[in-house]
């Protein structure tokens, strides 16, 4: 009877150690909640010479697969790089979007050294010498390009 009661002790707490190995680490929850400030990061990660850049340039939110497993091996093989992702789509008050909380913005911001980030047209062409051509083109097209 003792063997079998140490059996079952041992049982358990192999069985305790496979669930705790498995389990989610804090803050690592498949659903996409953002922080009161979304999509900040330090100005450390992004003026690191070493990070990882993708850029959506698109206003659509629903992210292809090609995309999110572009981000995520990049993500996956440099785990100690900062992998930014820009998106044209993002806004600050895309937490109240319903497509923002799709299963490839679960995914993405479960990883800890993913970051997506608003890219925004305005600011990239700022002080540059295509600053002025952008201001056109954008009064022309209205917005379907960019």
């Amino acid at each position: 009877m003792l063997k079998i009661e140490i059996g079952l002790w041992l049982f358990f707490f192999f069985a305790m150690v496979v669930v705790y190995k498995l389990s989610p680490s804090p803050g690592c929850s498949f659903s996409f909640k953002l922080s009161p400030e979304p999509f900040l990061t330090h100005k450390a990660d992004v003026n690191q010479s070493s990070g990882i850049i993708f850029v959506e340039t698109t206003d659509r939110l629903k992210l292809s697969p090609l995309a999110t497993c572009s981000v995520e091996s990049a993500a996956r093989a440099y785990p100690d790089r900062p992998v930014l992702f820009f998106m044209k789509g993002l806004k600050n008050n895309t937490w109240q979007d319903s497509d923002s909380t799709s299963a490839a913005f679960a995914l993405l911001s479960a990883m800890k050294n993913v970051f997506l980030l608003p890219f925004e047209m305005e600011t990239f062409f700022e002080d540059t010498p295509l600053f002025s051509w952008y201001h056109k083109v954008r009064g022309n097209i209205k917005g379907e390009i960019f």
